[in-house]
């Protein structure tokens, strides 16, 4: 392997052990850019909500105003001194990363923190899966299979996930298991698909509740998707990279997945993972993974990176910090 291609798709869960370890050496010095476009459909809608602490909102406001009035700032109750700045509807284009980027390097240049205390969301057009309640499904078993994955991915370019994550964004997939597993009703309609995710919880990993496939006039204002995992950040590149793993996870979602393996993880949750070992590395699960949500070599570079990111696994207690600069 010696580059890394839109136009290739190689699937890396079948690489032999040379190959593996050349493409491991190949991302241990892999660096990550901006990008002007992602290989995503332009049609596709998303916003994020950028965390900040120990600045005043009223200088942010101010710098929003100017630059993209569209962008709102508001208050997050769990800062002492800070906010959040939320996007307007987003699509994959160049003028919505340019903002993006724009209001990223403010935040970091005026020295407002993202730091252990901050998060960064994501949200998605709840439209990507529409009424299709296999695709909903879908989503409920790469959840089950791969939130490990996800949650280590979700670091971004810090060693752990930030403090507090078991209260603002909690793990979901032994929940949704044990339901999957003990509830014959669960999958009988969208609606039981819906309540199995838990459309009535805000703070788990994936938040479902403004979800409003039903609600035909609360549709017009707020249908989606919140991926809340993710650590707080000014690194337009984890955004944009953060962005690119959620909706391609959606994305996947409508069409035919390897039911064998995702099936096989599944079954093996509550004798194997039990919520440990989020923090470590799972190779197999990640190549699996990637393999699984995207179609082409650069998009699964991009995820592995900042997965992998510096090879090692966190200890139980670890000061929450940077690790190596895998963003050029």
């Amino acid at each position: 392997m010696g580059t890394f291609e839109l136009t290739n798709n190689t699937q890396f869960r079948k690489l032999n052990s040379k190959s593996l370890r050349e493409l491991k050496e190949l991302l241990n010095d892999y660096k990550l850019s901006y990008r002007n476009k992602l290989k995503l459909d332009e049609r596709l809608q998303f916003g994020v909500e950028i965390e900040f602490d120990g600045f005043p909102m009223e200088m942010v406001n101010s710098f929003l105003y100017i630059v993209s009035p569209e962008w709102k700032v508001v208050p997050e109750r769990s800062l002492a001194e800070g906010g959040e700045v939320v996007s307007p509807i987003l699509h994959n284009n160049e003028n919505s990363w340019e903002y993006l980027n724009e209001v990223c390097s403010f935040l970091s240049i005026a020295g407002a923190k993202d730091d252990e205390l901050t998060g960064a969301h994501v949200h998605a057009g709840a439209d990507m899966l529409g009424y299709n309640t296999r695709a909903w499904k879908n989503l409920g078993k790469l959840i089950m299979a791969y939130e490990n994955i996800i949650f280590r991915f979700s670091s971004g370019e810090y060693n752990r996930l930030r403090d507090g994550i078991d209260l603002m964004a909690y793990p979901i997939a032994l929940d949704l298991y044990y339901e999957y597993k003990y509830n014959s009703e669960y999958d009988s309609c969208l609606a039981s698909v819906l309540y199995f995710l838990g459309i009535k919880e805000k703070f788990q990993s994936f938040n479902f509740k403004n979800v409003k496939m039903f609600d035909l006039e609360s549709r017009v204002k707020k249908n989606t998707i919140e991926y809340r995992l993710p650590n707080g950040t000014f690194e337009p590149v984890i955004w944009q990279n953060n962005v690119n793993m959620f909706l391609h996870l959606l994305d996947a979602c409508n069409r035919d997945l390897d039911e064998d393996y995702i099936n096989k993880r599944i079954n093996r949750l509550d004798e194997v993972y039990n919520y440990t070992g989020y923090d470590k590395i799972d190779e197999e699960g990640a190549l699996n993974f990637v393999d699984q949500i995207f179609d082409n070599d650069l998009d699964k570079a991009y995820f592995l990176r900042q997965y992998y990111k510096d090879n090692k696994n966190v200890q139980l207690g670890e000061e929450f910090k940077l690790v190596k600069n895998f963003i050029k």
